[in-house]
């Protein structure tokens, strides 16, 4: 089954994969108004799950579709424009504020903030700049995370925050079995962005 094509729905995607041993779905309610995503975890785009688990803590919903597949969990990349597993939809749904992590590959280490949440996009740009991470400003055209069916942007208030994070600050973030530099960071990390919201 190598070289498998991403599938283009989550309804394609559960003709032919299995729950448990292709993809499993982590979800918590959180106490907070605010649902942290990785639609893209486990082996799809790596660390991304972790980093949303960091970032909810216990106080914020959590959300995690992750890659399970012993090899090509890049057919399991469903565009986040197109991204409709029910639960998703139903924590989406309830959450005031959406902020959705993915990666891209790019062997620099940098994190483009996108999302139609304008206010919340710039507090979070500046608290990741002044922890000392690289935010290009304004993201890039292609990882703007406007699209108004982007799953970031389904929450009550339609707007939201998108997070790609590089391949290289992903290893930094969550690599190397989580050594002490790593861990560091990553509390840093995700500590700046945690107190940007509600």
């Amino acid at each position: 089954m190598k070289g498998l094509k991403p599938y283009a729905t989550f309804d394609d995607l559960r003709r032919h994969q299995v729950e448990g041993r292709d993809f499993k779905v982590i979800q918590r309610q959180g106490q907070s108004s605010t649902l942290v995503m990785a639609i893209h975890g486990g082996g799809i785009e790596p660390g991304t799950d972790l980093i949303a688990t960091a970032i909810a803590g216990i106080r914020h919903s959590l959300y995690c579709f992750v890659g399970t597949r012993a090899a090509d969990n890049a057919a399991l990349h469903i565009a986040s424009e197109r991204f409709e597993e029910p639960r998703a939809l139903q924590a989406v749904g309830r959450a005031r504020a959406v902020v959705s992590i993915h990666g891209c590959r790019d062997e620099a280490a940098w994190v483009v903030v996108g999302g139609k949440d304008l206010a919340l996009k710039q507090r979070i740009t500046a608290a990741l700049q002044q922890a000392g991470f690289r935010v290009p400003n304004p993201p890039p055209s292609a990882l703007a995370g406007i699209h108004p069916r982007n799953i970031c942007n389904r929450g009550r208030c339609a707007a939201g925050v998108q997070l790609e994070i590089s391949q290289g600050l992903r290893q930094h973030l969550t690599g190397a079995a989580q050594r002490a530099g790593s861990r560091q960071m990553l509390q840093r990390f995700t500590a700046a962005i945690e107190k940007e919201l509600m």
